[in-house]
């Protein structure tokens, strides 16, 4: 499989946890911020521990993990909000601007330049 179509399944992976987090908003779901923390548990963090770092050039595979590590660290904040009753500091991080948001489309937009 090219990078190309590796990085294809990961922005479409990563596509998954905005529906993850709109069920934990509404209560359907639950995420635990310890695990969500964690950069290397989803299906991306995964490969990209295992190889990306060997598919990618140094400088798309360090600014690539960084944006994944900070991705996942904004999204264990909201999550701890959310079960810390600030429902609505974790709403406006998941909204339009939200830090959550902005942290998504941070990582995507760099996946999408790697992919070409």
């Amino acid at each position: 499989m090219s990078v190309s179509d590796e990085l294809r399944q990961a922005i479409a992976a990563h596509g998954l946890w905005k529906q993850k987090f709109r069920d934990f908003m509404a209560g359907t779901l639950d995420l635990d911020a310890s695990v969500v923390q964690q950069n290397n548990q989803c299906q991306f963090g995964k490969w990209l521990e295992s190889q990306g770092h060997k598919r990618l050039n140094n400088l798309d595979f360090s600014e690539i993990d960084q944006l994944h590590t900070e991705f996942h660290k904004v999204a264990a904040e909201v999550i701890r909000k959310k079960k810390a009753g600030q429902t609505q500091v974790a709403e406006q991080s998941l909204a339009a601007g939200g830090v959550f948001a902005a942290a998504s489309a941070k990582l995507t937009s760099r996946l999408m330049a790697v992919k070409g």
